[in-house]
């Protein structure tokens, strides 16, 4: 098993949402996105106005196997920010 405790905390906070409302044995739907371009640093522009984003086929696997537990279910109830 793979803990799902490395995602992003805003994707982690909708998994408590669902899990508090009994849907624990429904699949889930996940957007993924970056934040921001990389920016140059002499103008706060962004750098380009395209992003190449890899690792596709890791990620999907990572999501495949990640699972919470009792423990990371109790740490993720517990945050300080939700």
């Amino acid at each position: 098993m793979t803990s799902a405790l490395g995602l992003d905390l805003y994707q982690l906070t909708s998994l408590v949402v669902h899990h508090a409302s009994g849907r624990t044995d429904t699949p889930v739907t996940l957007t993924f996105f970056s934040r921001k371009m990389p920016e140059d640093e002499s103008t706060g522009e962004p750098a380009r106005a395209w992003l190449l984003w890899c690792g596709l086929e890791r990620c999907l696997d990572y999501l495949a196997h990640a699972r919470i537990d009792s423990n990371d279910l109790d740490r993720l109830c517990h945050h300080p920010y939700l």
